[in-house]
């Protein structure tokens, strides 16, 4: 089994996949910081994403996927497109031109990920800005749903997938977005934003 997980440099995702002996790769456009650059290739995701393809590993690996892959997790940059930003794209109650090109173009991508040529796709991102009319998502997870004793509303679009299953309700979680080690920290603080819940991979 062939498993891509795009625009993801944690390999938190890709770490899970290959616990249980599967064949996953990560794919960014940045060198990973999960310790596994076997696993990881520095790419233009749209060169690798429909399969058939060759591709060559953070590592110097040159890997061979001869079909589709069999399951593709996408995780789309969502700067522009969430709801976080709403703020910002329209500051003092105008419309930022820019901004709203940006989100048009991260909306393609989006959209583009969530129609590759895979028979199983996931696609996760946060409550998105309604100025986009992204399609409506097919599950709304959070990770204390899975053990993770935290608040993140996370929204997935499945094709030819199962919605997820919760596997540890934590009770009284802390909301991410009150939590000061989650907020702190510059640069770190994007990453720790980004970076998938330990349960939620495992799930």
């Amino acid at each position: 089994m062939n498993v891509l997980i795009a625009c993801e440099s944690s390999q938190t995702i890709c770490i899970a996949f290959r616990n249980f002996g599967i064949n996953a790769f990560s794919c960014d456009i940045v060198p990973c910081y999960g310790g596994h650059p076997e696993w990881h290739i520095i790419a233009d995701v749209y060169t690798i994403i429909d399969g058939c393809c060759t591709f060559e590993t953070e590592s110097g690996q040159v890997h061979v996927i001869f079909d589709k892959w069999d399951l593709a997790i996408i995780h789309p940059p969502c700067t522009y497109l969430s709801n976080a930003g709403a703020s910002c794209l329209f500051p003092g109650g105008v419309l930022n031109n820019v901004r709203f090109f940006r989100g048009l173009l991260a909306r393609q991508f989006f959209i583009d990920m969530l129609n590759c040529d895979c028979d199983k796709v996931c696609v996760e991102n946060p409550t998105p800005s309604k100025i986009y009319n992204l399609p409506a998502c097919s599950q709304v997870i959070q990770p204390s749903y899975f053990g993770d004793p935290y608040l993140k509303r996370t929204l997935l679009w499945l094709r030819g997938l199962s919605p997820l299953f919760a596997t540890d309700i934590i009770a009284n979680p802390e909301s991410t977005v009150t939590a000061e080690w989650y907020n702190n920290g510059g640069l770190l603080r994007q990453r720790k934003k980004k970076k998938t819940f330990p349960g939620v991979a495992a799930a």
